[in-house]
């Protein structure tokens, strides 16, 4: 849950130091219900076989109770971001290993690529941080918990576009009182809502279906004439449409290349086209456009120093922190 305050710890109350900072496990923040472990296996389970190959966003982490629970059934650290505004919350995360993308995210305007978004976001706010997750989801699920009030009672129009979401695109289920017997207890009544997302803007998919693959044939037969030109046919198709593919490919990589020479010498853009097409190959879309994006990232950023002002107010060691800084967030937008 994102807290509005920096929390300290109370005289007597016991203290968990993560980088330097100490993380009272009294919290007096209005917002911030740790989600219980009960809670976090019902919101994950129809993603858990899943998981290892999903980039996760965790908007609303805390002191990472969600991202913790999916680290232990599969989920990759290294796919996995999180917001949290809380600046003592946040080194909790970073200390773990965490990715901080953003701190406010009603403020994220990032370009990651997410396949899931699971959130327990501010009671008071949950209308806003889920229609903030679907904006920012291009293709996948949400699953957020929110006060079941804001499904029960249209009181804003926030709230109508939320439950013509739902309508549309998921489900909700009214789980009760969840957090009466957590950590941090309180009687409001929750709901657990699931959407999905299928974008045909953002979907990336092969469109190719399986008559254009050609299965071998034994061609020492004499039988199934019919299957050796359906053959002979499939193999037609694919040639032509590999060949016909090069003009696709070609226009794509003049503008890839058009594009990064704002902030990449001559060499680099066949360097990240092919460690795009390597990531593709072996783990899909998602994985490839985030690798690629964090890569040029870092290309911008040096640009940025190099040739603007800042480069003359900035020394090698601030600017190196700030480097390791926007590494620890999982990359810095030039939005």
């Amino acid at each position: 849950m994102q807290p509005r305050h920096k929390c300290y710890p109370a005289k007597g109350a016991s203290s968990l130091l993560v980088r330097g900072f100490f993380l009272s496990k009294t919290v007096y923040n209005k917002n911030y219900f740790p989600t219980p472990k009960a809670v976090i296996e019902q919101m994950v389970a129809p993603y858990l076989s899943n998981l290892r190959r999903l980039n996760i966003l965790e908007p609303s982490a805390g002191m990472g109770a969600i991202v913790d629970y999916l680290k232990r059934h599969g989920g990759d650290v290294k796919k996995m971001w999180t917001c949290e505004i809380d600046q003592n919350l946040k080194a909790a995360l970073t200390g773990k290993g965490y990715k901080v993308a953003q701190e406010d995210f009603l403020n994220y305007s990032g370009s990651l690529d997410f396949g899931l978004i699971v959130m327990n976001p501010p009671f008071d706010r949950g209308v806003d941080h889920i229609l903030k997750a679907w904006e920012v989801l291009r293709n996948g699920d949400i699953v957020c918990l929110l006060n079941e009030e804001t499904i029960l009672n249209e009181t804003s129009k926030a709230r109508e576009t939320l439950c013509g979401l739902i309508k549309s695109h998921g489900s909700v289920e009214f789980i009760g009182q969840a957090f009466e017997e957590a950590d941090r207890k309180t009687g409001v009544r929750v709901a657990m809502v699931r959407l999905t997302k299928n974008s045909k803007s953002s979907q990336i998919e092969f469109s190719g279906t399986a008559t254009d693959k050609a299965e071998d044939i034994d061609f020492s037969s004499t039988e199934n004439g019919i299957e050796k030109r359906d053959y002979i046919d499939a193999l037609t198709r694919s040639y032509t449409k590999a060949i016909e593919s090069t003009e696709t490919m070609y226009k794509a990589m003049m503008e890839f290349s058009l594009f990064t020479s704002a902030f990449c010498d001559q060499y680099e853009p066949p360097k990240l086209i092919a460690a795009f097409f390597e990531t593709a190959r072996k783990s899909g879309y998602s994985d490839a456009h985030n690798e690629f994006t964090q890569s040029f990232q870092r290309h911008a950023w040096n640009k940025i120093f190099k040739n603007t002002k800042v480069s003359g107010l900035m020394t090698e060691k601030v600017k190196a922190k700030f480097n390791e800084w926007r590494e620890e967030m999982g990359g810095l937008d030039l939005k």
